[in-house]
């Protein structure tokens, strides 16, 4: 499983066991009866990457990320062939020209980078929301499985140093998740770009196209 989906799984799933297990233990501690430990144990990150929508996911993923990258590659060879190309041109061009057309690249080399964090959230954030639906439905079960068999106690395998396997309801839980949900599909989430400044980067690159206005200075001499 791609090492981005592991970490994100791992955290996702410390996170939410911790934050429903109370609602487990009040279901299934039902008033009068005495509060003696009824205790399970499940393997979060195999019932989510073993899952047929965890494996489904991961495909996914996969596609839109190279999406992302083929995008982010693609602007970044156009904006160093155009510093190459710029550099071969600095013995030609007026000292101005010069630094108008550079301070465009460097306006184009930043909103590469804003490009790039962007398409990183945006990455994180769809695959933790298709996460979440995972996470979701195994919440569910294991409220139901804790109810069904008076279990008031569960507990990710992760924070467990030693217990007895029949503790274990790993299996039971993963048949179920797959029962209920066979597949997801990844919506992307779009996320806005870190740094929104409204008006001012286009003040900023409205200069841009005045080297246009020079065609001399593009006529090639003798090298």
């Amino acid at each position: 499983m791609d090492s981005r989906i592991l970490a994100a799984l791992t955290l996702a799933m410390a996170l939410g066991l911790t934050a429903v297990r109370p609602a487990v233990a009040q279901q299934a501690a039902p008033a009068g009866k005495p509060d003696a430990p009824a205790i399970a144990i499940v393997d979060e990150q195999v019932v989510i990457g073993r899952s047929k929508a965890g494996r489904a996911i991961q495909p996914q993923f996969e596609k839109l990320k190279k999406s992302f990258e083929d995008e982010v590659n693609k602007e970044r060879e156009a904006l160093q062939r155009d510093g190459q190309q710029l550099a071969s041109q600095r013995s030609i061009l007026s000292p101005e020209a010069f630094a108008q057309r550079e301070q465009a690249l460097r306006q184009r080399g930043q909103a590469l980078s804003q490009l790039i964090a962007t398409r990183k959230r945006t990455l994180d954030d769809t695959l933790a929301r298709g996460l979440d639906q995972i996470r979701k439905v195994m919440f569910e079960v294991v409220g139901d499985m804790a109810t069904k068999r008076e279990i008031n106690i569960v507990l990710p395998k992760a924070a467990v140093i030693l217990f007895a396997r029949t503790l274990d309801i790993t299996d039971d839980v993963l048949k179920q998740v797959d029962e209920k949900l066979p597949t997801v599909a990844l919506k992307v989430v779009e996320v806005q770009p870190p740094t929104r400044q409204g008006a001012q980067p286009q003040q900023q690159r409205q200069p841009a196209p005045a080297p246009r206005q020079s065609p001399p200075a593009r006529q090639p001499p003798a090298r």
